[in-house]
Order: C-alpha cells, then sequence, then structure tokens
C-alpha cells in the first residue's frame, strides 16, 4: 500500500511538472532560509554544554538601582564578594568564583607597547568551567599573585613563541608570569578567553576596583556558582538574596533589590541583561529570527495549499475512480500527506543545495561575527538529520492538512463529471485570502525595507559637525604624542594634525559625572582626551572663548572645552556667561575656557551628550591627519616612512576616518538588518508571487466555458485579462490597506532609535508599493493571456 502510494506520489509530480517544480521551488527557499536560522539558534543554544555538570551551573545576575539611573536595570553582573560570601554562607553552593573585569594595561616588549584586556579569577576558576590547559597545571595556575594564563594566539603576539610558559610579561611595571596556556583560543562558550589572571594579585596591587565597595565593583564583576547536586535553584537563590541586608545595604540611592541564578547553558538566547561578559545573542533578537523564519515557512505552505487546490480539477476524476473502488477519505488524507511528504523532502534536497549560497553569506552579516561563531553544516552530526527529518514532518503536516482534507471531500459523482472543486464557494474565500495574505506580509516587508534602505543612505551621509573628509586616523598607543608630532610634521601634504584618544563617531566614549553650583546632582557626560588642534584639524567651530593651546602649560586638567549641551545641562547660562565658570567633574573643579556648537561625536542612536574636551597627551591612542585634497596616496606614503623611523617595531596602519565612521557598529547594524529584511522580503515576495500564479490558473480553469463564450462573442484578450484580473485588484487593494498602516507605525518605531532619521513620507513608499503592483500585474497579465489563449482554443476545437 505505502508503495503505491509513493508510485502514484512520483506519477502526479511527472504529469503536473510546471506546478510540482513551483511547488517544490517555493518550499526549497523557505527551507533553505529557516534551516540557516535553526542551524544557527541550535550553534547557540549549545553554548557551554561542554563543562562537567553544566546543569548545576548558574551565574548570579542583579537587578540594581544606581543613584545615576532613574530605574532599577538588569545586569549580568554582581558585587566582587558574592562568591566568597556564597562559598561560606549559603548552602548548597559547591564552588563559586567572581570574575573581575580588572586586568588592563599594556605589555612592554621591547619598545613596544602592547595593549591587553582580560579579567581576574581564583584557581577555581579550572574547576567551574571545562577550559584545558596545553601547558601548564589547572590547580595551581591561578593561585599566585601575579600569574597568568594566555591563549595560544595571545602568547604569540605577546612573546613571540606560542611555547610561553613559564615567561615574564611586564604589564605596566608589574612583572607576571605565564602559569598555563589554553589549549585553543575559542571554546563554545559565552566566556571570552584571551587573558586570566590571578585574583590574588588584587591584594598585592592597587586596582581600581575595590571589592569592599560593592557598589563600585557590581559594574564589573561576575559570579559563577555550581550547586550541589540535590540543590534546589530556588533554595540556593533565596539563600543568596538572604546576603544582601547584612552584606549589600544600600548606599545612599545605590540599591541592590535583588540577585537572581541564571542556568549558564540559558544565558544565551537568555534574558536581555546589561554589561554582558561576552557577545551573546539575546532572547528577543533570537524571537525576532525566529518569526522571520517562521514567516516565510508559513507564506510557502500556504503557497503550496492554495496550488494544490488550484490543481484539484485534475485530480479530481482520480479521486471519482478510487471512492468508487473503495478508497475512504482515511486512505485519501494519507495519499496526500505522502504527496506532500514526497515534495517536501525533494525541496529539502534543493535547499541543501541552496544552502551553499546562503551560509557564507549569513555568515558576513556583521552580529554573526560579532558573537565569534560560523554557521556550517556538520553532515557527520546526528542532529543535523533529526532537525531535517522533523523539519520535513512539520511542514508536511502544515502544507498539507488543508489540502487533504479538501481533496479527500470529493463527492464520487460529482467528481466524476468533473465538476470537483470548481464551485464559487469550497474554500474559494479561504485561497484567496491566502494569497492575500502573502501580498500583505511580501508587501509590508519591501515597504518597511524600503524605509530602512533610506535610512541606511541618511546615515552615510549624515552630517556630524565636524569635517571627516579628507582626514587619516593612525593608531598610536605606545608612541609619546610629541615624538610622533615631530616626524610627521614634516610630510608633504598634511594640512593639520591632531591627537585624540578615541576616534570621534565610531561608538566609543568615555563616561564621567558632572555637577554645579547652580545644578549640584551629578549628571552624566562624556570626557575625551585631544590635542587643541583636534577642532581646527576637524573644522569644529567655537561658540565662545578660545580653543584649548597644545603651547599653554595652564591648560591641562584644569581646564577645559565643553559644548553648549553641557552649559545648558548645569545651567551655567549663555556660552558668552559659561566662560570662566567652574564646574565639578567627578572630585576635579574644571575651568571653562571655550565653547563649542553641540558636535554629533557619538553613533546616531545617541542623543548629543554634554561634551567635555581636555589636554590629555599621555593618553592618546589615535593621530588624526588632515590632507591636502587629493593628496591622500602621497601623505600615506610619508607617513608610513615616518613610521618606519620611529621603530615601534609594529607596522603600520591607518584608515580613513570617514570609513571608520561609516562602518561603526549603527551603521554595521542596519545594514544587517537591510540585509535580512532585503532576503526575507525577496523570498516573501517570490512566494506570494507563485501563489498569485496558482490562483490565475485556478481561475482560468473555473471559468473556462465562460470565457470561451465572451471569445465566441468577440471578446478581446484585453477583456478577458481585465475580467480575470479584477479579482487580483481587490486582492492587491486589500493587501495594501493592511500593509500601509502596519508598515508605517513599524518604519516610526524603528526610526525611533535614532537621532538622525529621514522623514516618512509617501514618496519613501511608493517605489515599494509600484514594485509589488508592477510585478503582480505583470504575471497577472502575461500568465492570463498565455493561459486564456491555450485554454480557449482547446476547448473550442474539443466542441467541433
Amino acid at each position: 500500500m505505502l508503495r503505491n502510494y509513493i508510485l502514484v506520489a512520483f506519477r502526479t509530480l511527472r504529469r503536473q511538472r510546471l506546478f510540482s517544480a513551483i511547488n517544490i521551488l517555493g518550499l526549497a527557499i523557505s527551507a533553505a532560509a529557516c534551516l540557516v536560522l535553526i542551524l544557527f539558534l541550535i550553534d547557540r543554544a549549545t553554548l557551554d554544554t561542554f563543562h562537567e555538570y553544566s546543569d548545576r551551573l548558574y551565574r548570579a545576575t542583579s537587578t540594581y538601582k544606581s543613584r545615576f539611573n532613574a530605574d532599577a536595570h538588569d545586569y549580568a553582573t554582581s558585587p566582587a564578594s558574592l562568591a566568597d560570601l556564597a562559598r561560606r554562607e549559603v548552602p548548597g553552593v559547591d564552588v563559586a568564583v567572581s570574575l573581575v573585569e580588572a586586568l588592563r594595561g599594556s605589555v612592554e616588549r621591547g619598545e613596544e607597547r602592547l595593549p591587553i584586556s582580560g579579567y581576574l579569577a581564583g584557581p577555581e576558576f579550572f574547576d567551574l568551567f571545562r577550559f584545558e590547559l596545553a601547558a601548564g597545571d589547572p590547580e595551581t595556575a591561578l593561585a599566585e599573585p601575579f600569574s597568568l594564563v594566555v591563549t595560544p594566539s595571545e602568547a604569540v603576539r605577546l612573546t613571540g613563541s606560542a611555547n610561553a610558559l613559564g615567561q615574564e610579561l611586564v604589564i605596566d611595571g608589574n612583572a607576571w608570569t605565564i602559569t598555563g596556556v589554553f589549549d585553543r583560543d575559542a571554546w563554545p562558550s559565552h566566556v571570552p578567553l584571551e587573558l586570566v589572571g590571578s585574583a590574588a594579585t588584587m591584594s598585592a596591587l592597587a586596582f581600581p576596583v575595590n571589592i569592599n565597595e560593592w557598589f563600585n565593583s557590581i559594574y564589573v564583576s561576575y559570579t559563577y556558582l555550581r550547586l550541589e547536586e540535590g540543590a534546589r535553584r530556588a533554595d540556593v537563590e533565596k539563600a543568596v538574596n538572604g546576603l544582601r541586608a547584612p552584606h549589600f545595604p544600600d548606599v545612599g540611592e545605590d540599591r541592590l533589590d535583588y540577585l537572581t541564578l541564571q542556568p549558564v547553558v540559558g544565558i544565551d538566547l537568555g534574558a536581555d541583561l546589561d554589561n554582558q561578559l561576552g557577545p551573546v545573542l539575546g532572547r528577543e533578537q533570537a524571537r525576532l529570527l525566529g518569526v522571520l523564519a517562521l514567516i516565510v515557512l508559513l507564506a510557502s505552505c500556504f503557497n503550496y495549499a492554495g496550488l494544490t487546490v488550484a490543481r484539484a480539477l485534475g485530480r479530481a476524476r482520480e479521486i471519482g475512480v478510487r471512492k468508487v473502488f473503495g478508497a475512504d477519505r482515511r486512505r485519501l488524507k494519507v495519499q496526500f500527506f505522502l504527496e506532500t511528504a514526497v515534495i517536501t523532502s525533494l525541496a529539502v534536497v534543493l535547499a541543501l543545495v541552496l544552502l551553499g549560497w546562503m551560509l557564507p553569506a549569513f555568515n558576513a552579516l556583521q552580529f554573526v561575527q560579532a558573537l565569534d561563531t560560523q554557521v556550517a553544516v556538520d553532515w557527520a552530526d546526528p542532529r543535523l538529520y533529526l532537525v531535517l527529518t522533523l523539519f520535513i514532518a512539520a511542514v508536511s503536516l502544515l502544507a498539507g492538512v488543508y489540502p487533504a482534507a479538501h481533496l479527500a471531500r470529493f463527492e464520487p459523482r460529482r467528481a466524476l463529471m468533473g465538476r470537483a472543486g470548481l464551485s464559487a464557494g469550497g474554500g474559494q474565500w479561504l485561497r484567496r485570502s491566502l494569497v492575500g495574505l502573502q501580498l500583505g506580509i511580501s508587501t509590508l516587508f519591501v515597504l518597511v525595507g524600503s524605509v530602512i534602505y533610506a535610512q541606511t543612505g541618511h546615515l552615510r551621509s549624515a552630517d556630524y559637525g565636524f569635517s571627516h573628509d579628507d582626514v587619516i586616523a593612525v593608531p598610536i598607543s605606545g608612541v609619546p604624542w610629541e615624538r610622533y608630532a615631530e616626524s610627521t610634521a614634516s610630510v608633504p601634504g598634511v594640512d593639520g594634525l591632531a591627537g585624540t584618544m578615541i576616534l570621534p563617531a565610531t561608538g566609543s566614549r568615555s563616561d564621567t559625572f558632572i555637577s554645579s553650583d547652580a545644578e549640584p546632582e551629578e549628571r552624566r557626560a562624556y570626557w575625551h582626551a585631544v590635542t587643541g588642534s583636534f577642532f581646527e584639524t576637524l573644522d569644529v567651530p567655537l561658540v565662545a572663548g578660545r580653543y584649548l593651546d597644545d603651547e599653554r602649560l595652564a591648560d591641562t586638567s584644569s581646564v577645559a572645552v565643553v559644548n553648549e549641551a553641557l552649559i545648558a545641562q548645569l545651567g551655567l547660562g549663555s556660552a558668552q556667561e559659561a566662560i570662566g565658570r567652574r564646574f565639578k567633574m567627578e572630585e576635579t573643579q574644571i575651568e571653562i575656557v571655550g565653547v563649542t556648537p553641540d558636535v554629533h561625536l557619538d553613533v546616531m542612536v545617541m542623543d548629543v551628550f554634554p561634551m567635555i574636551y581636555q589636554r590629555e597627551p599621555e593618553i592618546l591612542r589615535w593621530a588624526l591627519i588632515r590632507t591636502t585634497p587629493g593628496a591622500t596616496d602621497r601623505v600615506l606614503a610619508g607617513l608610513e616612512g615616518a613610521w618606519s623611523q620611529l621603530a615601534t617595531g609594529r607596522p603600520f596602519e591607518h584608515a580613513l576616518l570617514s570609513d571608520r565612521i561609516a562602518d561603526n557598529f549603527v551603521n554595521r547594524d542596519i545594514q544587517d538588518l537591510l540585509r535580512v529584511v532585503g532576503l526575507v522580503s525577496v523570498l516573501a515576495l517570490v512566494i506570494a508571487v507563485l501563489g498569485v500564479v496558482g490562483v490565475a490558473a485556478q481561475n482560468a480553469e473555473r471559468r473556462l466555458r465562460e470565457v470561451s463564450i465572451r471569445r465566441v462573442l468577440g471578446a478581446s484578450s484585453r477583456d478577458v485579462v481585465s475580467l480575470l484580473g479584477r479579482e487580483f485588484v481587490v486582492l492587491g487593494a486589500g493587501a495594501l490597506v493592511v500593509a500601509v498602516p502596519a508598515s508605517i507605525w513599524l518604519a516610526r518605531a524603528f526610526l525611533s532609535d535614532y537621532s538622525s532619521r529621514v522623514a516618512l513620507s509617501p514618496g519613501l513608499f511608493a517605489p515599494g508599493i509600484a514594485v509589488v503592483a508592477l510585478l503582480v500585474a505583470g504575471i497577472v497579465v502575461l500568465f492570463g493571456i498565455a493561459t486564456t489563449r491555450q485554454r480557449v482554443a482547446a476547448h473550442l476545437q474539443s466542441s467541433e
């Protein structure tokens, strides 16, 4: 019986080649897109499962109200002393360790200074996590002060050799010993592994994090616990919260509201928390990807159902004969489900071929690269075949349930007469609704994609308030500013030279807190270390006062140039009135010597913040070189020659400031979003068009006699196409009625995240509407003319 059903399925595919190809193609496209996202989400869901006792590993997260925030926020961090307290005072805790982000500085290697960043942990680190060492003893690697464990690539970067065990590194004047080398650079974990120092070092050095002041360490410390076997998470969490009152009391407006135990295996795809230790995919992002995959999948399933039912006339006599010979509805349903499973299986095979094209494009997305993951098809992984099997079963069920039920209920008498399934009822409204829904969804994606595309172009051409064309950025970390400026001053074609701690408008910033006599409450501001030439090099105008002067010894940490937003927030009057007045930054009194306009030095999702510019030549990391227009290549050659004379031991690196701004994380993220929405738009539109083809075919089939009579009475092809196309005008109008308001609402929600954004106007949506309308109209006209001529000619010939 099963063999017979499968043979019938393949015969049906062979007889209906066009519709079978459309069905397989539509399902394959959606299947490929869905499989990419499914493989990606599976990869993220399996992070940290390789640890021993991973089901008993938890991270303590905090709900914390800071004096600088209006409301409490959820953080991935917790007080640095929590691990030791939990280990001593909480029943059910087997192992606990704190990871403190306090390992920063630079390694002295000859004349080079190599920047480093890592965290400090106790020896329990290797008891809790299963990170293997290629060299060193995990039990003692983090036991002594000034001990350091590094990855192989960091060992090569810092020492020149992967065999670095026992070597010493001088970090900001202190000698550290490499006591361990990890056996690889990357693990399937949310914990980044570059450098891990011993927590015992904190007692030997004056680190900026005071673990006795919980409200200071709460931003930089991560607490991990392993529960004893049989211990209940709820009981341990309750006991951990019992530590808050005696050990973490309120300090002014700083308040620790709650501590939560989050499973380590659920950090990725889990709650969206601030201050994550490493890059993770949040729950909302995962849901968005899942919704996109579901939309594409449902669209293809609707399309399959509509096309299958549209071919009901071709199957009517076959179904009638089967019923006459005793086939009941159950057997017919099984047959049609098996046909759907065969088509779905063929579509999945084609989808696996399409994956070879989709995976590289998906892996190139910025958010995927930021997660340090690459999605790949592992043919040896049994989970892949389980996913494919479940996918085939799910799609077969979703796509086949309605066609099977519809075809199986044909009456034998009407089926043998060839009239089954052609009435105005019989699910016509449902099939039209499905096509209208597909058109609406595809139109919605196209319109939203148009807005995202326009915003992408707007951000690339946005006016930041300073000039960044013809400006070269050169990283100079470890090279004294005076020395670099002297070597570069004689390079031909240099019109301006400035030093800066961070590159403007690229997403980096340094926060501080300010107050004044007029506004004694502390407010957040940005602090920026520059040279006095920074403003003229970037053409930042002056509203009042003067610029910082590199020749004035008094222009140090006691004076600053500020922007208009700062004087407005601190109530210092007008720009002219603010000159000479003082404000408090942290614990230092600062005199204002100049005021600039509100230049946008941050990414465009941020409003202009109060800004403080000060001369700090010792901590400058970048040189900004303005070139004569058209002389960039000549200047670069001169800069490279000047760099080689500095004998830093590092290769010359550079970037155009305009390129770095265009490539900041906001612009990359919106480009990723544009690619994803664009791909989904194309897929949804292709599937919707396939659905239109199906309905057009059904209309021609159902109204064949009517069309034949009209042609005999003199109706032209245009008249017939107009007749058949009225239904699609209604469907298209209904789709627009739903899609346009929804797209406007989504566009406004999307644009609200940007401080600089395009204005919503009819012209922004018109191209998208025109594309959808012209595409659908073209399909209807071409298909209608071709089908009508062919069918009418055949019908008239058979009537003679």
